[in-house]
């Protein structure tokens, strides 16, 4: 099966390319990721709760590949040095857009939010 997506070139339009799956690197290809807040002392020393945390009942659905473990990228080996050039601009577009956010919300919710 051919396995094509959508990525845009230097002026913007559309162009299919070709594709390939790789394992989702945020959670490793679990498709889930840990709660992301610190156990207090009163959890850590409830057998009952701590079973059913590391049996992984409150982790959460990875926000990167949606549970699915993996994501279809493009496959950069077929790509056309200008079609890499217009991805890796509009990667580091996104890379700034990432640090504003995280810079605002340190402003507003200070560092340990």
């Amino acid at each position: 099966m051919n396995r094509t997506i959508t990525v845009n070139n230097m002026d913007g339009d559309p162009v299919e390319v070709p594709a390939k799956w790789v394992l989702c690197p945020d959670c490793g290809g679990e498709g889930t990721l840990p709660p992301g807040y610190v156990l207090s002392e009163e959890q850590t020393s409830d057998p009952e709760f701590m079973e059913d945390y590391m049996a992984g009942k409150y982790d959460r659905q990875c926000h990167i590949c949606r549970g699915a473990s993996k994501l279809l990228v493009p496959d950069r080996v077929f790509l056309s040095e200008s079609l890499l050039e217009a991805m890796e601009i509009e990667a580091e577009a996104e890379r700034e857009n990432a640090a504003e956010i995280e810079s605002e919300r340190r402003y507003l919710y200070g560092p340990e939010y």
